[in-house]
C-alpha cells in the first residue's frame, strides 16, 4: 500500500533533522549521535521510492570509487589475518565494515532525499554546531559540575574532557561557515548581523577546548575557506579582512590561557604531548616509526599498536597519535597505497566541488580539517571519529554535486 505524500514528507522530515543533528551531538556521547544516525537511515529509506531506490543502489555499485573502496578493505582484511594479534585486528576491521555499511546507507538516503529536505539537514546541522558552541563554552567558563556531569558523565572531572571536541568542531564549522555566507547572500536579516560574530565564536571555541591538532586544523581550514571564496566564490577580501583574520587566530590561544590559566597554558604549549606531563609526542610517534620495517608489506595489524614488544612504556598506547604513522605502521605498504589512493580520488573530486559550489567548499576544508585534526587527536581507524570523515564527504558531496550540476 503506498504511503500519502504528507507520510513521505514527515519521513523525510525526521529523517533530515535526526541525520543533521547527529554529528555535533557527538558532546552529549557516541550513543546519541549513533542513535540519532540509525533512526535518520531507518526513516530516510522508509521514505524512498522503489524504483529510484533500485537505481541509486546499482548506481552505486557500479562506480569507480567503490571499486577502491573494495581494494581497501581487501588490504585491510590482508593486514588484520596476517597481525601480531589476529583477533583484535579482525575485531576492529568488522568495526570498519560496519563504518563501510553506514557509509553506503548514508549515500542511498542522501542521493534519494529530496533538496529541500537536504537543506533542512544542513541547517539543522549548523544549528546544533551552535548549540554545542555555546554548551563547550558554558562548560569551560562556568565548570559548573552538575553540567559537566551531563555532558561527560565519568570523565567530568578530567581536565582534558573538552580537548575531542576541538577537533570534532574543526570539521564542522566549514558546513556553518558556507550556510552563513550563502544565508547572508539571500539578503537573511539575522545572517547579517550574526553572521561574523558567529564565525568568531565558533572558531574560538575551538582553542577553548584545549586540542592543538583541533586549533591548526581550523585555522588551515579558515585560510582555505577564505582564500577559495575569494577567488572562485565573488568573497571580496581586502587587506583588514585578513589582518582580522589574523587578530583573531592570535586570540585563540590567548583565550585559551583566559580559560584555562595562564601557568596550564604555558605548560600546554611547551610541550608536544595532548594527553598530560612527561613524555611527549614525539617519542610515541619516534617509537611507532622504529617500527615499521618489523612487517612493512601488510602491516603489524589493525589496532595492534597496543601488543608491540616495550608500548607500555609509553604514556599511551593506545594508537600512535598520528593517522599517517598509524596507516603505515599498522596496515604496511598494500594498505597504506591503497588508502592514498582513494584520499587521491576523494580529495581531487572535492577540489572540483570546492571550485563549483560554496557547499562543496564547505566539504572539501571539512575533510582537510578531519585529517588534519587526526594528526594528534585520535585512531583514524576509530568507527566514531571515521564517521565524520564519510558524513561529511558523502554530505558535502550531495549538496556539493548539486550545485556544480546545477
Amino acid at each position: 500500500m503506498a504511503m500519502l505524500k504528507e507520510e513521505v514528507q514527515a519521513l523525510w522530515r525526521v529523517a533530515a533533522i535526526t541525520l543533521g543533528a547527529a554529528l555535533p551531538m557527538i558532546l552529549l556521547g557516541r550513543a546519541v549521535t549513533a542513535i540519532l544516525m540509525i533512526v535518520g537511515l531507518i526513516f530516510g529509506f522508509m521514505a524512498t521510492n522503489g524504483s529510484s531506490l533500485n537505481s541509486t543502489v546499482r548506481m552505486a555499485l557500479k562506480s569507480r570509487l567503490l571499486k577502491i573502496l573494495g581494494l581497501v578493505y581487501a588490504t585491510l582484511l590482508l593486514s588484520s589475518v596476517f597481525s601480531i594479534d589476529v583477533m583484535r585486528s579482525l575485531d576492529r576491521f568488522a568495526q570498519l565494515v560496519g563504518v563501510g555499511v553506514v557509509a553506503f546507507a548514508l549515500f542511498v538516503v542522501f542521493r534519494e532525499m529530496p533538496a529541500k529536505y537536504t537543506r533542512m539537514a544542513l541547517q539543522t546541522l549548523c544549528l546544533s554546531t551552535v548549540v554545542v558552541v555555546v554548551l563547550c563554552l558554558s562548560d569551560a567558563f562556568l565548570n559548573d559540575p552538575r553540567l559537566s556531569a551531563a555532558l561527560h558523565g565519568d570523565k567530568a572531572g578530567e581536565l582534558y574532557r573538552l580537548s575531542y571536541m576541538s577537533s570534532v568542531l574543526a570539521v564542522l564549522l566549514p558546513f556553518t561557515w558556507g550556510w552563513l555566507l550563502r544565508k547572508d547572500r539571500e539578503m537573511e536579516v539575522l545572517a547579517g548581523w550574526f553572521a561574523i560574530p558567529l564565525v568568531l565564536i565558533g572558531f574560538w571555541t575551538v582553542f577553548v577546548c584545549g586540542g592543538r591538532s583541533g586549533w591548526v586544523a581550523v585555522t588551515i581550514a579558515g585560510i582555505l575557506f577564505l582564500a577559495f571564496s575569494g577567488r572562485y566564490h565573488n568573497l571580496v577580501l581586502h587587506t583588514r579582512h585578513w589582518l582580522m583574520g589574523a587578530v583573531a587566530v592570535a586570540l585563540g590561544p590567548v583565550i585559551f590561557g583566559l580559560v584555562r590559566g595562564m601557568e596550564y597554558f604555558k605548560s600546554h604549549l611547551a610541550s608536544m604531548n595532548p594527553l598530560g606531563e612527561g613524555q611527549s609526542q614525539l617519542e610515541i610517534w619516534s617509537f611507532a616509526m622504529s617500527k615499521m620495517l618489523e612487517n612493512p608489506i601488510t602491516g603489524i595489524g589493525l589496532g595492534a599498536f597496543r601488543m608491540l614488544p616495550d608500548s607500555e612504556t609509553l604514556i599511551s598506547n593506545s594508537h600512535p597519535h598520528n593517522f599517517l604513522i598509524e596507516i603505515a605502521l599498522e596496515t604496511g605498504f598494500f594498505g597504506l597505497a591503497s588508502i592514498v589512493l582513494l584520499l587521491l580520488y576523494i580529495f581531487w573530486h572535492f577540489f572540483q566541488y570546492a571550485k563549483g559550489e560554496l557547499y562543496g567548499l564547505a566539504g572539501f576544508t571539512a575533510l582537510v580539517a578531519f585529517f588534519i585534526g587526526s594528526v594528534a587527536t585520535t585512531s583514524v581507524f576509530q568507527p566514531w571519529w571515521l564517521i565524520f570523515f564519510v558524513f561529511s564527504a558523502v554530505f558535502a558531496a550531495r549538496i556539493g554535486w548539486a550545485g556544480v550540476r546545477k
